[in-house]
Protein backbone atom coordinates (compact mmCIF):
# COMPACT_ATOMS: atom_id res chain seq x y z
CA UNK A 1 0.00 0.00 0.00
CA UNK A 2 2.08 2.49 -1.13
CA UNK A 3 1.36 6.65 0.01
CA UNK A 4 1.60 9.45 -2.56
CA UNK A 5 1.53 13.49 -2.39
CA UNK A 6 -1.28 14.84 -4.21
CA UNK A 7 0.68 15.18 -7.59
CA UNK A 8 3.11 12.35 -7.56
CA UNK A 9 1.39 9.52 -8.63
CA UNK A 10 0.45 9.36 -12.05
CA UNK A 11 -2.39 6.66 -12.15
CA UNK A 12 -2.57 6.36 -15.77
CA UNK A 13 0.58 4.69 -15.43
CA UNK A 14 -0.21 1.95 -12.96
CA UNK A 15 0.24 -1.53 -14.38
CA UNK A 16 0.17 -3.55 -11.18
CA UNK A 17 -3.18 -3.73 -9.04
CA UNK A 18 -2.53 -2.72 -5.34
CA UNK A 19 -4.15 -0.29 -3.08
CA UNK A 20 -2.50 3.70 -3.38
CA UNK A 21 -3.01 6.07 -1.15
CA UNK A 22 -2.69 9.96 -2.13
CA UNK A 23 -2.22 12.48 0.58
CA UNK A 24 -4.96 15.08 -0.09
CA UNK A 25 -3.55 18.78 1.57
CA UNK A 26 -6.74 20.71 3.13
CA UNK A 27 -7.97 23.76 0.54
CA UNK A 28 -9.97 25.65 3.17
CA UNK A 29 -9.50 26.66 6.87
CA UNK A 30 -12.40 25.03 8.80
CA UNK A 31 -12.44 27.91 11.39
CA UNK A 32 -11.85 31.00 9.31
CA UNK A 33 -10.89 34.33 11.42
CA UNK A 34 -13.69 37.05 12.13
CA UNK A 35 -12.30 40.89 12.26
CA UNK A 36 -13.21 42.58 15.44
CA UNK A 37 -12.29 46.24 14.83
CA UNK A 38 -15.48 47.06 12.93
CA UNK A 39 -16.68 50.51 14.59
CA UNK A 40 -19.89 51.81 13.82
CA UNK A 41 -19.77 55.81 14.16
CA UNK A 42 -23.60 57.95 13.53
CA UNK A 43 -22.98 61.75 13.05
CA UNK A 44 -23.78 65.09 11.62
CA UNK A 45 -21.15 65.99 9.17
CA UNK A 46 -20.67 68.54 6.52
CA UNK A 47 -20.18 66.17 3.06
CA UNK A 48 -20.75 62.56 2.57
CA UNK A 49 -23.65 59.94 1.66
CA UNK A 50 -26.62 60.34 4.28
CA UNK A 51 -27.97 57.45 6.05
CA UNK A 52 -25.62 54.98 4.15
CA UNK A 53 -22.96 53.85 5.83
CA UNK A 54 -19.43 54.55 4.37
CA UNK A 55 -15.65 53.43 5.42
CA UNK A 56 -13.22 55.67 6.89
CA UNK A 57 -9.81 54.11 7.29
CA UNK A 58 -7.23 56.41 7.25
CA UNK A 59 -6.29 60.36 7.43
CA UNK A 60 -7.08 60.70 3.92
CA UNK A 61 -10.58 59.39 3.80
CA UNK A 62 -11.65 60.95 6.48
CA UNK A 63 -10.50 64.12 4.61
CA UNK A 64 -12.61 63.64 1.84
CA UNK A 65 -15.79 62.46 3.20
CA UNK A 66 -15.54 64.09 6.28
CA UNK A 67 -13.15 67.33 5.95
CA UNK A 68 -11.28 68.71 9.32
CA UNK A 69 -13.55 68.51 12.73
CA UNK A 70 -16.67 70.91 13.85
CA UNK A 71 -17.21 72.79 17.34
CA UNK A 72 -20.91 70.85 17.33
CA UNK A 73 -22.95 68.47 18.71
CA UNK A 74 -23.27 65.10 16.91
CA UNK A 75 -20.27 66.05 14.80
CA UNK A 76 -18.84 62.85 13.01
CA UNK A 77 -15.58 64.14 11.71
CA UNK A 78 -14.58 64.95 15.43
CA UNK A 79 -15.59 61.18 16.38
CA UNK A 80 -13.74 59.89 13.94
CA UNK A 81 -10.75 61.66 14.48
CA UNK A 82 -10.57 60.90 17.71
CA UNK A 83 -11.16 57.05 16.46
CA UNK A 84 -8.20 57.07 14.09
CA UNK A 85 -6.35 59.15 16.42
CA UNK A 86 -6.72 56.12 19.47
CA UNK A 87 -5.63 53.17 16.52
CA UNK A 88 -9.10 52.11 15.36
CA UNK A 89 -8.77 51.98 11.62
CA UNK A 90 -12.33 50.46 10.34
CA UNK A 91 -14.75 53.02 11.02
CA UNK A 92 -18.26 52.41 9.32
CA UNK A 93 -19.85 56.00 9.57
CA UNK A 94 -23.26 56.77 8.68
CA UNK A 95 -24.16 60.69 8.11
CA UNK A 96 -27.84 62.21 9.19
CA UNK A 97 -29.59 64.72 8.48
CA UNK A 98 -32.91 67.04 9.17
CA UNK A 99 -33.94 66.51 6.33
CA UNK A 100 -33.30 70.01 5.02
CA UNK A 101 -29.68 69.54 3.40
CA UNK A 102 -28.66 70.79 0.23
CA UNK A 103 -26.28 69.98 -2.49
CA UNK A 104 -23.79 73.20 -3.42
CA UNK A 105 -24.16 74.33 -7.55
CA UNK A 106 -22.23 76.53 -9.68
CA UNK A 107 -22.67 77.21 -13.28
CA UNK A 108 -20.20 77.87 -16.30
CA UNK A 109 -20.83 79.59 -19.26
CA UNK A 110 -19.68 81.43 -22.30
CA UNK A 111 -19.65 84.97 -23.27
CA UNK A 112 -23.32 86.18 -25.32
CA UNK A 113 -24.64 82.35 -24.99
CA UNK A 114 -27.74 81.30 -22.66
CA UNK A 115 -26.27 77.51 -22.20
CA UNK A 116 -24.09 76.64 -19.74
CA UNK A 117 -22.93 73.57 -17.89
CA UNK A 118 -24.43 73.21 -14.42
CA UNK A 119 -22.25 71.70 -11.68
CA UNK A 120 -23.58 70.25 -8.44
CA UNK A 121 -21.69 68.59 -5.70
CA UNK A 122 -21.73 64.83 -5.24
CA UNK A 123 -22.73 65.01 -1.83
CA UNK A 124 -24.90 67.81 0.33
CA UNK A 125 -23.53 69.64 2.88
CA UNK A 126 -21.34 72.96 3.31
CA UNK A 127 -18.31 71.57 2.11
CA UNK A 128 -19.62 71.25 -0.92
CA UNK A 129 -19.17 75.31 -0.80
CA UNK A 130 -15.56 75.26 -1.20
CA UNK A 131 -15.38 73.52 -4.87
CA UNK A 132 -13.87 75.73 -7.47
CA UNK A 133 -14.53 74.75 -10.93
CA UNK A 134 -12.29 76.24 -13.56
CA UNK A 135 -12.13 75.78 -17.96
CA UNK A 136 -8.65 76.62 -19.45
CA UNK A 137 -7.00 75.69 -22.50
CA UNK A 138 -6.14 72.07 -22.57
CA UNK A 139 -3.03 70.09 -23.67
CA UNK A 140 -3.98 69.51 -27.21
CA UNK A 141 -4.22 72.29 -29.81
CA UNK A 142 -8.21 74.15 -29.71
CA UNK A 143 -9.22 72.30 -26.55
CA UNK A 144 -10.47 72.77 -23.22
CA UNK A 145 -9.48 71.74 -19.73
CA UNK A 146 -11.99 71.39 -16.89
CA UNK A 147 -10.15 71.17 -13.26
CA UNK A 148 -12.27 70.32 -9.96
CA UNK A 149 -10.65 71.16 -6.77
CA UNK A 150 -11.55 70.81 -2.94
CA UNK A 151 -8.95 71.39 -0.21
CA UNK A 152 -7.95 68.38 1.60
CA UNK A 153 -8.51 65.88 -1.93
CA UNK A 154 -6.15 65.67 -5.04
CA UNK A 155 -7.57 67.96 -7.68
CA UNK A 156 -9.46 66.16 -10.52
CA UNK A 157 -8.31 67.34 -14.21
CA UNK A 158 -10.50 66.42 -17.26
CA UNK A 159 -8.54 66.97 -20.28
CA UNK A 160 -8.17 67.41 -24.12
CA UNK A 161 -12.16 68.37 -24.10
CA UNK A 162 -12.84 69.15 -27.83
CA UNK A 163 -15.80 71.36 -29.21
CA UNK A 164 -17.42 74.51 -29.09
CA UNK A 165 -21.05 75.64 -27.41
CA UNK A 166 -23.12 73.36 -26.71
CA UNK A 167 -21.02 70.39 -28.28
CA UNK A 168 -18.21 71.31 -25.68
CA UNK A 169 -20.55 71.40 -22.79
CA UNK A 170 -21.77 68.08 -23.82
CA UNK A 171 -18.24 66.65 -23.77
CA UNK A 172 -17.63 67.92 -20.11
CA UNK A 173 -20.62 66.50 -18.80
CA UNK A 174 -20.05 63.43 -20.44
CA UNK A 175 -16.21 63.31 -19.29
CA UNK A 176 -17.98 64.29 -15.47
CA UNK A 177 -20.22 62.22 -15.17
CA UNK A 178 -18.92 58.66 -16.66
CA UNK A 179 -15.00 59.73 -17.11
CA UNK A 180 -12.63 59.53 -19.66
CA UNK A 181 -11.79 56.02 -21.44
CA UNK A 182 -8.46 54.81 -20.47
CA UNK A 183 -7.62 57.96 -18.70
CA UNK A 184 -9.96 58.70 -15.97
CA UNK A 185 -13.01 57.93 -14.06
CA UNK A 186 -16.12 59.98 -13.07
CA UNK A 187 -15.72 62.98 -11.07
CA UNK A 188 -16.20 61.99 -6.94
CA UNK A 189 -16.99 65.30 -5.83
CA UNK A 190 -19.32 66.99 -8.97
CA UNK A 191 -22.04 65.64 -11.28
CA UNK A 192 -22.66 68.01 -14.50
CA UNK A 193 -25.65 68.76 -16.85
CA UNK A 194 -26.00 71.06 -20.00
CA UNK A 195 -28.48 73.64 -19.27
CA UNK A 196 -30.13 76.75 -21.03
CA UNK A 197 -30.60 80.15 -18.86
CA UNK A 198 -34.04 81.67 -19.11
CA UNK A 199 -32.33 84.94 -18.21
CA UNK A 200 -30.52 87.17 -21.46
CA UNK A 201 -27.35 86.05 -22.45
CA UNK A 202 -24.65 86.37 -19.55
CA UNK A 203 -20.80 87.59 -19.22
CA UNK A 204 -18.28 84.11 -19.71
CA UNK A 205 -17.81 82.55 -16.36
CA UNK A 206 -14.63 80.22 -16.56
CA UNK A 207 -14.23 79.66 -13.15
CA UNK A 208 -17.13 79.74 -10.42
CA UNK A 209 -16.76 78.65 -6.71
CA UNK A 210 -19.89 76.20 -5.52
CA UNK A 211 -22.43 77.25 -3.30
CA UNK A 212 -25.72 77.04 -1.67
CA UNK A 213 -24.52 73.76 0.11
CA UNK A 214 -26.06 72.97 3.93
CA UNK A 215 -25.26 70.23 6.53
CA UNK A 216 -28.95 69.92 7.33
CA UNK A 217 -27.86 69.72 11.04
CA UNK A 218 -29.87 71.94 12.67
CA UNK A 219 -33.01 70.68 15.23
CA UNK A 220 -30.86 67.31 15.29
CA UNK A 221 -31.80 65.20 18.36
CA UNK A 222 -30.64 61.94 19.87
CA UNK A 223 -33.64 60.33 18.21
CA UNK A 224 -32.50 61.28 14.61
CA UNK A 225 -29.31 59.46 15.24
CA UNK A 226 -30.97 56.28 16.49
CA UNK A 227 -33.28 56.50 13.24
CA UNK A 228 -35.70 53.89 12.18
CA UNK A 229 -35.54 50.57 10.44
CA UNK A 230 -37.49 48.64 8.10
CA UNK A 231 -37.14 46.56 4.93
CA UNK A 232 -39.82 48.77 2.15
CA UNK A 233 -38.54 51.98 3.21
CA UNK A 234 -34.72 52.49 3.42
CA UNK A 235 -33.23 52.33 6.85
CA UNK A 236 -32.08 55.37 8.90
CA UNK A 237 -29.80 56.29 11.37
CA UNK A 238 -28.04 53.50 13.21
CA UNK A 239 -30.06 51.28 11.35
CA UNK A 240 -28.06 51.61 8.75
CA UNK A 241 -25.56 49.99 9.56
CA UNK A 242 -27.14 46.82 9.36
CA UNK A 243 -24.38 44.36 8.00
CA UNK A 244 -21.54 46.31 8.06
CA UNK A 245 -19.98 44.25 10.79
CA UNK A 246 -19.63 47.00 13.07
CA UNK A 247 -18.68 44.85 16.07
CA UNK A 248 -18.59 48.30 18.08
CA UNK A 249 -20.85 51.12 17.99
CA UNK A 250 -21.53 54.42 18.91
CA UNK A 251 -24.21 56.75 18.21
CA UNK A 252 -22.02 60.25 18.90
CA UNK A 253 -23.14 62.33 21.99
CA UNK A 254 -26.05 60.54 22.59
CA UNK A 255 -27.54 60.73 25.82
CA UNK A 256 -31.25 59.98 26.10
CA UNK A 257 -32.30 56.82 28.12
CA UNK A 258 -35.23 56.43 26.00
CA UNK A 259 -32.71 55.61 23.22
CA UNK A 260 -30.89 52.67 25.04
CA UNK A 261 -33.29 49.80 25.46
CA UNK A 262 -33.19 50.12 20.86
CA UNK A 263 -29.36 50.79 20.81
CA UNK A 264 -29.37 47.60 23.12
CA UNK A 265 -31.88 45.60 21.01
CA UNK A 266 -29.77 46.50 17.76
CA UNK A 267 -26.47 45.39 19.31
CA UNK A 268 -27.81 42.79 20.01
CA UNK A 269 -29.02 41.17 16.29
CA UNK A 270 -25.86 42.41 15.30
CA UNK A 271 -23.44 40.57 17.02
CA UNK A 272 -22.00 43.76 18.76
CA UNK A 273 -21.45 45.88 21.34
CA UNK A 274 -22.84 49.58 22.00
CA UNK A 275 -21.63 52.11 24.08
CA UNK A 276 -23.53 54.89 25.41
CA UNK A 277 -22.97 57.56 28.37
CA UNK A 278 -25.00 59.56 30.88
CA UNK A 279 -25.58 63.62 30.40
CA UNK A 280 -22.61 65.84 31.36
CA UNK A 281 -21.79 66.02 34.97
CA UNK A 282 -24.29 63.70 35.67
CA UNK A 283 -23.00 61.96 38.71
CA UNK A 284 -23.22 58.28 39.26
CA UNK A 285 -26.35 57.22 41.18
CA UNK A 286 -28.04 59.70 38.64
CA UNK A 287 -27.30 57.86 35.61
CA UNK A 288 -27.60 54.27 37.65
CA UNK A 289 -31.29 55.36 38.72
CA UNK A 290 -31.90 56.07 34.75
CA UNK A 291 -30.12 52.60 33.92
CA UNK A 292 -32.42 50.82 35.97
CA UNK A 293 -35.76 53.07 34.86
CA UNK A 294 -35.10 52.28 31.02
CA UNK A 295 -35.45 49.16 31.67
CA UNK A 296 -32.52 47.65 29.69
CA UNK A 297 -30.38 44.98 31.62
CA UNK A 298 -28.40 43.81 28.37
CA UNK A 299 -24.53 43.24 28.06
CA UNK A 300 -24.63 44.80 24.43
CA UNK A 301 -24.56 47.88 26.04
CA UNK A 302 -21.71 49.68 27.88
CA UNK A 303 -23.12 52.60 29.53
CA UNK A 304 -20.09 54.97 31.10
CA UNK A 305 -20.57 57.26 34.02
CA UNK A 306 -18.57 60.34 35.33
CA UNK A 307 -16.59 63.19 34.49
CA UNK A 308 -16.44 64.21 30.65
CA UNK A 309 -13.11 64.18 29.30
CA UNK A 310 -11.92 67.40 27.58
CA UNK A 311 -9.70 66.79 24.18
CA UNK A 312 -7.04 69.13 22.72
CA UNK A 313 -8.87 69.85 19.12
CA UNK A 314 -5.83 71.02 17.34
CA UNK A 315 -8.43 71.58 13.80
CA UNK A 316 -10.14 74.35 15.56
CA UNK A 317 -7.62 75.62 18.39
CA UNK A 318 -9.91 74.64 21.37
CA UNK A 319 -10.44 71.90 24.00
CA UNK A 320 -13.86 70.66 23.77
CA UNK A 321 -15.59 68.26 26.41
CA UNK A 322 -16.11 65.40 24.80
CA UNK A 323 -18.57 62.25 25.20
CA UNK A 324 -16.54 59.55 26.64
CA UNK A 325 -18.35 56.73 25.01
CA UNK A 326 -16.36 58.20 22.03
CA UNK A 327 -12.80 57.11 23.11
CA UNK A 328 -14.34 54.02 24.77
CA UNK A 329 -15.98 52.51 21.63
CA UNK A 330 -12.63 53.57 19.96
CA UNK A 331 -10.62 51.94 22.67
CA UNK A 332 -12.72 49.01 22.13
CA UNK A 333 -12.37 48.50 18.16
CA UNK A 334 -8.76 49.10 18.58
CA UNK A 335 -7.65 45.99 20.69
CA UNK A 336 -7.89 42.60 20.36
CA UNK A 337 -10.65 40.98 22.21
CA UNK A 338 -8.76 39.32 24.89
CA UNK A 339 -6.70 42.42 25.97
CA UNK A 340 -8.97 45.29 28.31
CA UNK A 341 -9.16 48.72 28.03
CA UNK A 342 -8.42 49.45 31.50
CA UNK A 343 -5.42 51.19 32.15
CA UNK A 344 -4.49 52.20 28.75
CA UNK A 345 -3.37 55.19 27.80
CA UNK A 346 -5.88 57.43 25.99
CA UNK A 347 -4.28 59.87 24.10
CA UNK A 348 -5.33 63.75 23.13
CA UNK A 349 -7.10 64.00 26.79
CA UNK A 350 -6.09 66.81 28.69
CA UNK A 351 -8.42 66.94 31.69
CA UNK A 352 -11.44 66.07 32.67
CA UNK A 353 -14.74 68.04 33.82
CA UNK A 354 -13.90 67.55 38.26
CA UNK A 355 -10.27 68.17 37.30
CA UNK A 356 -10.51 71.20 35.81
CA UNK A 357 -13.12 72.51 38.62
CA UNK A 358 -10.48 71.76 41.00
CA UNK A 359 -12.89 69.03 42.72
CA UNK A 360 -11.41 65.44 43.45
CA UNK A 361 -13.37 62.37 44.15
CA UNK A 362 -13.39 61.51 48.36
CA UNK A 363 -12.93 58.48 49.83
CA UNK A 364 -16.94 58.81 50.73
CA UNK A 365 -17.48 59.53 47.12
CA UNK A 366 -15.67 56.29 46.13
CA UNK A 367 -17.63 54.59 48.67
CA UNK A 368 -20.92 55.25 47.30
CA UNK A 369 -20.54 54.56 43.79
CA UNK A 370 -19.02 51.01 44.89
CA UNK A 371 -22.58 51.26 46.51
CA UNK A 372 -24.49 52.20 43.72
CA UNK A 373 -22.60 49.68 41.47
CA UNK A 374 -23.41 47.07 43.77
CA UNK A 375 -26.93 47.77 44.07
CA UNK A 376 -27.02 47.44 39.65
CA UNK A 377 -25.25 44.40 40.25
CA UNK A 378 -27.47 43.10 42.69
CA UNK A 379 -25.27 42.97 45.51
CA UNK A 380 -22.79 45.37 47.46
CA UNK A 381 -18.97 45.97 47.61
CA UNK A 382 -17.78 44.79 51.31
CA UNK A 383 -14.69 47.06 51.83
CA UNK A 384 -13.15 44.31 54.39
CA UNK A 385 -12.61 41.90 52.05
CA UNK A 386 -12.49 43.84 48.50
CA UNK A 387 -15.05 41.84 46.95
CA UNK A 388 -18.87 41.94 45.50
CA UNK A 389 -21.13 40.07 47.77
CA UNK A 390 -24.37 39.24 45.70
CA UNK A 391 -27.68 39.47 47.73
CA UNK A 392 -26.22 41.95 50.59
Amino acid sequence: MPIYSTGDLNTSALTAPDLYVQVVPPRARYINGVPTDGLGLVGVACWGPVNSAFCIRSDNDMAFFLGTPKDRQYDLATAAAISLQLGAANLNCVRVTNGQDKAASGRLCENASKSGLLLTALYSGTRGNQIIAGIGSGTAVNSKKLTLSLPGVSAEVFDNLQGEGDVLWKAIAQAVNHGQMNIRGPSQLVRAKVTESEAPAQAAVSEVTLSGGTDGATGITDATLLGADGTDAPRKGMYALRGTNSQVINLTDVTDKACWPAMAAFARSEGAYAIAQGPASAGCKAVSEALNSSGVDNWHLKLIVGDWPYWKDTANGTNRMIAPATFEAANIAARAPHVSTLNKRIPGIIATERQLAGRPYSVPEIGAMGVVIGELEGGAYNWSTRRWEEGK
